[in-house]
């Protein structure tokens, strides 16, 4: 099967990372532009094809992911640590009441 550019996630520029850490909040919003133009689609292929959520569920869920920086609301992420590697990719807070078939598969 052919692999299609939006299919994989993208190389993670350092420079975006930096950026979006950034005591200027324009320089973190269009940093934050970058990383959500970049790893959007990915995200929302591997909720459908690994996680099997319809169109508008993964949608949702990945719009929902994307809605805000990964730093708490009020505090800049200059001065915020970014999400710990350990925190779950793609499970808001509501996954719980979900069912459990929207969860991934274990290995």
């Amino acid at each position: 099967m052919a692999s299609h550019a939006g299919d994989r996630f993208p190389p993670t520029r350092r420079s975006v990372l930096l950026a979006a850490r950034d005591a200027d909040p324009e320089v973190r919003r269009q940093a934050w532009e970058a990383l959500v133009g970049s790893y959007w689609k990915p995200v929302y292929k591997v909720l459908r094809a690994r996680w099997r959520l319809d169109r508008e569920d993964a949608e949702d869920l990945t719009q929902e992911f994307f809605a805000a920086p990964p730093w708490p609301k009020g505090r800049s992420s200059a001065t915020t640590p970014p999400r710990p590697a350990s925190a779950p990719i793609c499970a808001p807070a509501s996954t719980a009441s979900r069912p459990t078939s929207v969860r991934p598969p274990t290995a």
